[in-house]
Protein backbone atom coordinates (compact mmCIF):
# COMPACT_ATOMS: atom_id res chain seq x y z
CA UNK A 1 0.00 0.00 0.00
CA UNK A 2 1.43 3.47 -0.78
CA UNK A 3 0.84 6.16 1.57
CA UNK A 4 0.66 9.60 -0.30
CA UNK A 5 2.98 12.32 1.29
CA UNK A 6 0.24 14.83 1.75
CA UNK A 7 -2.14 12.44 3.60
CA UNK A 8 0.58 11.98 6.59
CA UNK A 9 -1.06 14.84 8.37
CA UNK A 10 -4.51 12.27 8.24
CA UNK A 11 -3.05 9.86 9.71
CA UNK A 12 -2.99 9.27 13.48
CA UNK A 13 -0.25 8.39 15.33
CA UNK A 14 0.10 4.73 15.85
CA UNK A 15 -0.52 4.28 11.73
CA UNK A 16 3.20 3.81 11.22
CA UNK A 17 2.73 0.63 13.99
CA UNK A 18 -0.41 -0.58 12.77
CA UNK A 19 0.82 -1.16 9.11
CA UNK A 20 2.51 -4.69 9.04
CA UNK A 21 3.52 -5.14 5.74
CA UNK A 22 6.42 -2.48 5.20
CA UNK A 23 8.79 -1.39 8.22
CA UNK A 24 8.91 1.94 9.32
CA UNK A 25 11.82 3.31 7.42
CA UNK A 26 10.36 2.14 3.85
CA UNK A 27 6.55 3.83 5.11
CA UNK A 28 8.44 6.88 5.97
CA UNK A 29 10.26 6.73 2.20
CA UNK A 30 7.61 7.02 0.25
CA UNK A 31 6.68 10.50 2.51
CA UNK A 32 7.95 14.26 1.77
CA UNK A 33 10.25 15.31 4.47
CA UNK A 34 8.57 18.84 4.65
CA UNK A 35 5.43 16.86 5.48
CA UNK A 36 7.26 15.13 8.38
CA UNK A 37 8.42 18.35 9.56
CA UNK A 38 5.32 20.32 9.48
CA UNK A 39 3.89 17.47 11.71
CA UNK A 40 6.74 17.65 13.95
CA UNK A 41 6.50 21.12 14.41
CA UNK A 42 2.62 20.23 16.17
CA UNK A 43 3.69 20.61 19.76
CA UNK A 44 1.12 17.87 21.35
CA UNK A 45 2.60 14.92 18.35
CA UNK A 46 4.75 12.46 19.88
CA UNK A 47 7.15 11.48 17.52
CA UNK A 48 9.29 8.67 16.55
CA UNK A 49 13.27 8.72 16.47
CA UNK A 50 12.50 7.48 13.08
CA UNK A 51 10.36 10.54 11.83
CA UNK A 52 12.68 12.74 13.64
CA UNK A 53 15.54 11.24 12.02
CA UNK A 54 14.52 11.03 8.67
CA UNK A 55 12.38 14.38 8.18
CA UNK A 56 15.86 16.21 8.97
CA UNK A 57 18.18 13.70 7.61
CA UNK A 58 16.35 14.04 3.53
CA UNK A 59 15.34 17.54 3.72
CA UNK A 60 16.87 19.30 0.88
CA UNK A 61 19.54 21.95 3.68
CA UNK A 62 19.75 19.26 7.03
CA UNK A 63 21.78 21.92 8.81
CA UNK A 64 19.35 24.50 7.83
CA UNK A 65 16.56 23.34 8.49
CA UNK A 66 17.16 21.75 11.88
CA UNK A 67 18.33 25.08 13.11
CA UNK A 68 15.07 26.39 12.11
CA UNK A 69 13.23 24.13 13.49
CA UNK A 70 14.76 23.90 17.20
CA UNK A 71 15.38 27.89 17.35
CA UNK A 72 11.05 28.70 17.01
CA UNK A 73 9.67 31.53 18.86
CA UNK A 74 6.57 30.03 19.87
CA UNK A 75 7.80 26.19 20.35
CA UNK A 76 11.80 26.47 21.33
CA UNK A 77 13.16 22.86 20.89
CA UNK A 78 15.60 21.78 24.13
CA UNK A 79 14.95 18.17 24.09
CA UNK A 80 13.15 16.10 21.18
CA UNK A 81 10.34 14.19 23.45
CA UNK A 82 9.88 10.57 21.49
CA UNK A 83 8.37 7.61 21.91
CA UNK A 84 11.07 5.34 22.34
CA UNK A 85 12.96 7.10 24.67
CA UNK A 86 10.14 7.59 26.70
CA UNK A 87 9.74 3.85 26.61
CA UNK A 88 13.52 3.48 27.62
CA UNK A 89 12.51 5.61 30.49
CA UNK A 90 9.14 4.28 31.85
CA UNK A 91 11.29 0.23 31.64
CA UNK A 92 13.60 1.47 33.87
CA UNK A 93 11.25 3.40 36.03
CA UNK A 94 8.97 0.49 36.35
CA UNK A 95 12.55 -1.86 37.28
CA UNK A 96 14.08 0.24 39.08
CA UNK A 97 11.42 0.35 41.54
CA UNK A 98 9.50 -2.99 41.39
CA UNK A 99 10.12 -3.64 45.10
CA UNK A 100 8.58 -0.49 46.32
CA UNK A 101 4.87 -0.14 46.77
CA UNK A 102 4.38 3.58 45.76
CA UNK A 103 6.60 5.59 44.05
CA UNK A 104 6.06 9.96 43.93
CA UNK A 105 7.75 11.26 40.86
CA UNK A 106 8.18 15.09 40.24
CA UNK A 107 9.66 16.42 37.48
CA UNK A 108 10.37 20.15 37.41
CA UNK A 109 10.96 23.06 35.40
CA UNK A 110 8.38 20.83 33.47
CA UNK A 111 8.01 23.41 30.74
CA UNK A 112 4.78 22.62 28.46
CA UNK A 113 4.29 19.26 30.39
CA UNK A 114 5.06 16.70 27.43
CA UNK A 115 7.22 14.54 29.07
CA UNK A 116 5.18 14.34 31.96
CA UNK A 117 1.88 13.85 30.40
CA UNK A 118 3.11 11.16 28.34
CA UNK A 119 5.74 9.09 30.43
CA UNK A 120 2.31 9.05 33.31
CA UNK A 121 0.71 7.20 30.34
CA UNK A 122 3.21 4.93 29.76
CA UNK A 123 3.74 4.04 33.45
CA UNK A 124 0.16 3.28 34.32
CA UNK A 125 -0.32 1.05 31.49
CA UNK A 126 3.06 -0.92 32.58
CA UNK A 127 2.16 -0.54 36.15
CA UNK A 128 -1.54 0.12 37.14
CA UNK A 129 -1.82 2.78 40.00
CA UNK A 130 1.89 2.26 41.35
CA UNK A 131 3.63 5.54 39.94
CA UNK A 132 2.11 9.09 40.95
CA UNK A 133 3.81 11.92 38.86
CA UNK A 134 2.88 15.66 38.88
CA UNK A 135 4.95 18.40 36.47
CA UNK A 136 5.75 21.74 38.19
CA UNK A 137 7.60 24.86 36.84
CA UNK A 138 7.55 28.31 38.20
CA UNK A 139 6.97 29.82 34.91
CA UNK A 140 9.53 32.50 34.68
CA UNK A 141 9.94 31.32 30.98
CA UNK A 142 6.17 31.35 30.27
CA UNK A 143 6.64 28.70 28.30
CA UNK A 144 2.97 28.07 27.01
CA UNK A 145 1.23 24.60 29.03
CA UNK A 146 0.38 22.01 26.80
CA UNK A 147 -0.76 19.97 29.30
CA UNK A 148 -1.53 20.52 33.58
CA UNK A 149 1.63 21.82 34.89
CA UNK A 150 1.64 23.32 38.48
CA UNK A 151 3.17 26.34 38.50
CA UNK A 152 4.78 26.56 42.03
CA UNK A 153 9.09 27.55 43.14
CA UNK A 154 11.04 24.83 42.94
CA UNK A 155 11.71 23.86 46.70
CA UNK A 156 7.75 24.77 47.51
CA UNK A 157 7.42 21.95 44.85
CA UNK A 158 9.49 19.28 46.91
CA UNK A 159 7.96 19.98 50.15
CA UNK A 160 4.39 19.85 48.98
CA UNK A 161 4.36 16.95 46.55
CA UNK A 162 7.32 15.01 49.00
CA UNK A 163 9.28 13.03 45.83
CA UNK A 164 10.63 9.85 45.61
CA UNK A 165 12.39 10.79 42.36
CA UNK A 166 12.59 13.93 40.79
CA UNK A 167 13.14 14.39 37.06
CA UNK A 168 14.97 17.62 35.50
CA UNK A 169 15.08 17.92 31.59
CA UNK A 170 17.71 20.70 30.37
CA UNK A 171 18.38 22.39 33.80
CA UNK A 172 19.51 26.01 32.85
CA UNK A 173 23.15 26.59 31.74
CA UNK A 174 25.05 27.57 35.17
CA UNK A 175 22.39 26.93 37.42
CA UNK A 176 22.19 23.99 40.01
CA UNK A 177 18.70 22.96 41.48
CA UNK A 178 20.56 19.80 42.85
CA UNK A 179 21.61 20.90 45.99
CA UNK A 180 18.31 21.37 46.81
CA UNK A 181 16.83 18.07 45.86
CA UNK A 182 19.64 16.23 47.94
CA UNK A 183 18.56 18.19 50.85
CA UNK A 184 15.53 16.35 51.25
CA UNK A 185 15.55 12.99 52.52
CA UNK A 186 12.52 11.50 50.48
CA UNK A 187 14.32 12.03 47.52
CA UNK A 188 16.27 8.89 46.49
CA UNK A 189 17.26 9.08 42.87
CA UNK A 190 17.22 12.06 41.01
CA UNK A 191 17.92 11.78 37.11
CA UNK A 192 18.81 14.72 34.69
CA UNK A 193 18.03 14.85 30.99
CA UNK A 194 19.84 16.54 28.76
CA UNK A 195 23.43 17.99 27.00
CA UNK A 196 25.71 18.00 30.46
CA UNK A 197 28.16 20.11 28.61
CA UNK A 198 25.08 23.18 28.95
CA UNK A 199 22.32 21.85 31.59
CA UNK A 200 23.41 22.36 35.04
CA UNK A 201 26.47 23.55 36.37
CA UNK A 202 29.80 21.46 35.52
CA UNK A 203 30.93 21.50 38.94
CA UNK A 204 27.91 21.80 41.25
CA UNK A 205 26.12 19.48 39.25
CA UNK A 206 27.95 16.62 38.08
CA UNK A 207 31.45 17.48 40.09
CA UNK A 208 33.39 18.18 36.70
CA UNK A 209 36.38 20.52 36.71
CA UNK A 210 37.04 20.73 32.96
CA UNK A 211 34.37 23.80 32.10
CA UNK A 212 34.64 25.26 35.13
CA UNK A 213 35.33 29.02 33.95
CA UNK A 214 35.72 31.62 36.48
CA UNK A 215 36.02 35.33 35.16
CA UNK A 216 39.75 35.65 36.65
CA UNK A 217 40.64 32.33 35.39
CA UNK A 218 42.00 32.12 32.14
CA UNK A 219 43.96 29.02 32.15
CA UNK A 220 40.74 27.27 29.46
CA UNK A 221 40.84 29.88 27.14
CA UNK A 222 44.91 30.46 26.76
CA UNK A 223 44.79 26.60 26.42
CA UNK A 224 41.81 25.53 24.14
CA UNK A 225 40.83 29.34 22.46
CA UNK A 226 37.51 30.37 22.33
CA UNK A 227 36.76 28.83 18.82
CA UNK A 228 34.71 25.83 20.58
CA UNK A 229 31.80 28.43 22.12
CA UNK A 230 28.88 30.05 20.79
CA UNK A 231 25.97 31.70 21.84
CA UNK A 232 22.47 31.29 20.42
CA UNK A 233 19.99 33.68 20.17
CA UNK A 234 18.74 32.41 23.60
CA UNK A 235 21.31 33.18 25.18
CA UNK A 236 22.24 28.80 25.67
CA UNK A 237 26.21 28.59 25.41
CA UNK A 238 27.52 25.18 23.47
CA UNK A 239 30.92 23.83 23.67
CA UNK A 240 31.76 22.79 19.78
CA UNK A 241 34.25 19.84 20.53
CA UNK A 242 31.18 17.46 18.77
CA UNK A 243 30.23 19.69 16.65
CA UNK A 244 30.64 19.87 12.36
CA UNK A 245 34.38 21.65 11.96
CA UNK A 246 34.01 25.05 9.66
CA UNK A 247 36.32 23.00 7.21
CA UNK A 248 34.07 20.04 7.09
CA UNK A 249 36.78 17.48 7.70
CA UNK A 250 35.29 15.86 11.01
CA UNK A 251 33.89 12.90 10.42
CA UNK A 252 30.16 12.16 11.55
CA UNK A 253 28.86 9.52 13.61
CA UNK A 254 25.65 8.22 12.48
CA UNK A 255 23.40 6.38 14.16
CA UNK A 256 21.51 3.31 12.17
CA UNK A 257 17.65 3.62 12.23
CA UNK A 258 17.34 0.22 12.56
CA UNK A 259 19.73 -0.67 15.20
CA UNK A 260 18.37 1.96 18.07
CA UNK A 261 14.74 0.72 17.39
CA UNK A 262 14.43 -1.30 20.33
CA UNK A 263 17.45 -0.69 22.61
CA UNK A 264 16.65 -0.03 26.51
CA UNK A 265 18.41 2.47 29.03
CA UNK A 266 21.00 0.09 30.21
CA UNK A 267 21.03 -0.33 34.05
CA UNK A 268 24.16 -1.97 34.45
CA UNK A 269 25.93 0.80 32.98
CA UNK A 270 29.61 1.72 34.93
CA UNK A 271 29.47 4.70 37.28
CA UNK A 272 30.71 7.79 34.85
CA UNK A 273 33.13 9.60 36.09
CA UNK A 274 32.64 12.96 34.84
CA UNK A 275 35.27 15.27 36.38
CA UNK A 276 38.61 15.94 35.36
CA UNK A 277 40.47 16.41 38.60
CA UNK A 278 39.15 15.28 42.32
CA UNK A 279 39.79 14.79 45.80
CA UNK A 280 38.25 11.77 47.91
CA UNK A 281 34.91 12.96 48.79
CA UNK A 282 35.01 16.18 47.70
CA UNK A 283 32.52 15.69 45.02
CA UNK A 284 29.37 17.91 46.21
CA UNK A 285 26.86 15.10 45.11
CA UNK A 286 29.19 12.39 46.81
CA UNK A 287 29.58 14.04 49.81
CA UNK A 288 25.72 14.14 50.23
CA UNK A 289 25.68 10.60 50.09
CA UNK A 290 24.88 10.34 46.29
CA UNK A 291 26.02 7.78 43.44
CA UNK A 292 26.11 8.81 39.98
CA UNK A 293 26.22 6.67 36.89
CA UNK A 294 24.43 7.23 33.17
CA UNK A 295 21.61 5.46 32.20
CA UNK A 296 22.55 4.47 28.11
CA UNK A 297 19.90 5.44 25.50
CA UNK A 298 20.01 5.58 21.60
CA UNK A 299 16.71 7.55 21.09
CA UNK A 300 17.85 10.63 22.48
CA UNK A 301 17.74 13.93 20.29
CA UNK A 302 18.25 17.24 21.65
CA UNK A 303 19.03 20.98 19.92
CA UNK A 304 22.91 20.28 20.25
CA UNK A 305 22.50 17.63 17.62
CA UNK A 306 22.48 18.00 14.19
CA UNK A 307 21.00 15.87 11.21
CA UNK A 308 23.45 12.47 11.28
CA UNK A 309 25.20 12.76 14.74
CA UNK A 310 22.82 12.12 17.56
CA UNK A 311 25.15 12.02 20.39
CA UNK A 312 25.15 15.09 22.86
CA UNK A 313 22.01 14.18 24.98
CA UNK A 314 22.53 11.74 27.99
CA UNK A 315 20.32 10.48 31.30
CA UNK A 316 21.79 10.56 34.43
CA UNK A 317 20.80 9.07 38.01
CA UNK A 318 21.56 10.24 41.06
CA UNK A 319 20.77 8.07 43.86
CA UNK A 320 20.90 7.99 47.50
CA UNK A 321 23.08 5.68 49.28
CA UNK A 322 21.25 3.46 51.81
CA UNK A 323 23.49 4.47 54.92
CA UNK A 324 23.13 8.03 53.80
Amino acid sequence: MHISSKRIDLLDENQLDKNQSRTKHEILSTLDPKIIIKRLKNPRYLASVDEIKYAFENSENPQQEWDAFIHRKKDIIYEFINKEYLNDLSNYLVENYKENKKIKILEVGAGNGKLTYHLRKLLEEKNPEKFKIKATDLGEWEIETLYEVEKVDLEEAIKKHKPNVIICSWMPFKQDFTEIFRKYKNVQEYILIGDPDVCGDQWKTYGNRLFEFEEEDDDFENEYGNEYEYEDEEGWYYDNFYGLEEDGDEEEEVIDNGKSQNQKIDTQAPRVELELEREEGDIPYEKDGFVCRELVSNNQICRSDYPGNYSHSKTFSFTRNKDS
